[in-house]
């Protein structure tokens, strides 16, 4: 009980310097005992009184700016090495920062530390649910929402919450042992295959790949895209492992992206890594790490998980891995990304340091099996790709259109993308294997086709060289089986061939003209500038692309691909 007696001291000090907290709101400064106290005393003691090596206690009062709720948290090594994920105990200071909860409480962070945070309700929906698993009654243990902490995920991902009485050891103790308890039930559910909180791991079977099924789990969680767009995507992926989503903000880019790649992982948490692009990031390290330059034998390896997620795909070459570059372009690409590039391009591995220690190696090859999904917003406040970029990836342009925007005002539903998870996990060997298989180009319409559009495109400088066509050969061998021959070429052409086209109204408007007549069907004639009618066209999405383009080069005097 002495631990618990200096756990309360340590509280009690830090409450009579509160106006610590409030002035930090402001200045980012706090007061050095206080600070003290909650990262090193209190932990200590409470680690002291855990004796449990199983446990690891972190105290943080904010990093750079002080938080509204500083924290002490009590994490089982097991289950979570941080607070931005799985369950945990953790002490919360009061929104007046006079008094400390307890609490039973969840990350909000998808797995990947710089990953999306949960929404609101996925949040609450996730207490309950827990609470719902756990089954405990005990007055101690409230569950109404109503504790008085200023961060309200931290409130309402309270599992459940203890008012802790600073001036009662006895009364803490019972309260700390109660919630030790309840974790220790929550960590042997969770290892009970039929009460994880986790989605059940199936008998994988090795299924052949069916889209069908996967556009079926994805739209089943309540998400609104087209079956065509969910094609594009899977089959993209399997010409070219890195596709880069671009468009509208808010248009559902990263939601598809995480669905696709929970629908195709067994194991969502290992293979499943999401990365928010700093706008400071002007070299590699936040992908790869970087060694200690202190300690010739150290090499620190990424919070965002990247690295990991590498090793992990070169151990396990049959199933899928996938990264989400979420906002790719909020800092230039070439800055932190050149070394991905570079190993796309040439097939070398990424030299990471010249020692080897630990589980590091020397250099690390880009896995077949790592799948790369950028998404990108166009506005003032970001930076453009570069040709070298986009011609290394299949680019996918997000428009919501009005039948669209009309389903999802009159059907809107709550989105349950759990309902995909590991869905079609029995497929991904598959989906792997059909994105290493070897493609040649086999169809002489197809190839008719790229020599027209590369003959228009070489007038400006944007031709296409043998890489792209061999992508563009591989995505149609996978399309062609879902979608028309003509609609297939149609994508093939907007994804890999016009977001090479940007510049001047005199560079471009006589290559855009050239492009239009192509995309028209044999025998119609018709102006670029006139009224667009889908049925006059042979690859009716290039030319609307196309003629928008022209329009804002008329318009602006310039134009590229993306559009804000």
């Amino acid at each position: 009980m002495e631990n618990i007696y200096t756990i309360n001291k340590g509280f009690n000090q830090c409450f009579a310097k509160s106006s610590t907290f409030e002035q930090a709101q402001i200045t980012s400064d706090i007061d050095k005992e206080v600070s003290e106290l909650i990262t090193r005393t209190i932990p200590q003691e409470i680690s002291s009184y855990l004796d449990d090596n199983k446990y690891l206690v972190n105290g943080s009062v904010g990093k750079g700016r002080a938080t509204k709720t500083p924290w002490i948290a009590i994490l089982d090594k097991e289950i979570t090495t941080s607070t931005r994920e799985g369950v945990y105990i953790v002490f919360l200071f009061s929104s007046d920062y006079k008094h400390v909860y307890l609490t039973l409480n969840q990350g909000t962070t998808v797995p990947g530390q710089f990953g999306p945070r949960l929404g609101k309700k996925e949040i609450t929906e996730n207490s309950i649910r827990i609470r719902n698993l756990l089954n405990i009654n005990d007055a101690i243990l409230k569950t109404d929402g109503n504790a008085d902490i200023a961060d309200e995920r931290y409130r309402l991902g309270a599992i459940y919450y203890t008012l802790w009485n600073v001036d009662d050891a006895k009364e803490g103790e019972r309260a700390l042992n109660l919630y030790l308890n309840v974790y220790e039930k929550y960590k042997e559910l969770l290892s009970t295959p039929q009460h994880t909180t986790n989605p059940p791991q199936k008998a994988m079977k090795l299924l052949p790949l069916s889209i069908t099924n996967v556009i079926g789990s994805l739209l089943s969680t309540g998400l609104i895209y087209s079956e065509t767009l969910i094609k594009r995507l899977a089959y993209s992926l399997m010409a070219k492992p890195f596709v880069i989503l671009s468009g509208l903000a808010g248009s559902g880019k990263t939601q598809l992206a995480l669905a696709f790649a929970k629908c195709l992982s067994e194991n969502i948490k290992e293979q499943v890594c999401t990365v928010s692009i700093g706008a400071d990031w002007t070299n590699r390290e936040p992908l790869l790490g970087y060694p200690n330059a202190l300690k010739n034998d150290e090499y620190v390896l990424p919070e965002s998980g990247v690295l990991q997620l590498l090793m992990r795909a070169n151990k396990n070459p049959d199933k899928p891995y996938f990264l989400i570059l979420d906002e790719m372009n909020l800092s230039v690409v070439e800055r932190y990304f050149a070394d991905f590039l570079s190993a796309m391009e040439s097939g070398e591995p990424i030299k990471l340091w010249d020692n080897e220690a630990g589980n590091v190696p020397k250099e690390i090859e880009l896995p077949k099996n790592v799948f790369i999904i950028g998404t990108i917003n166009v506005d003032e406040t970001t930076y453009m790709f570069s040709p070298k970029v986009l011609d290394r990836a299949n680019v996918i342009e997000f428009k919501i259109a009005p039948d669209e925007m009309r389903k999802y005002l009159n059907e809107k539903k709550d989105i349950h993308l759990e309902k995909a998870y590991s869905a079609c996990a029995d497929m991904a060997e598959d989906f792997v294997n059909k994105a290493k298989s070897q493609i040649l180009i086999d169809n002489d319409d197809e190839k008719t086709v790229l020599l027209s559009f590369f003959s228009e495109l070489k007038k400006v400088n944007a031709e296409f060289g043998y890489r792209t066509v061999n992508e563009i050969s591989r995505y149609l061998h996978f399309a062609d089986r879902e979608l028309d021959a003509d609609s297939a070429i149609d994508t093939a052409i907007l994804q890999k061939l016009l977001p090479k086209l940007h510049g001047s109204r005199k560079k471009l408007v006589p290559v855009l003209t050239s492009l239009w007549n192509l995309c028209l069907k044999d025998g119609f004639t018709k102006e670029i500038d006139a009224e667009f009618i889908k049925n006059d066209f042979k690859y009716p999405e290039s030319a609307e692309k196309i003629q928008r383009m022209y329009n804002a080069v008329v318009d602006n005097g310039f134009t590229s691909f993306a559009e804000a």
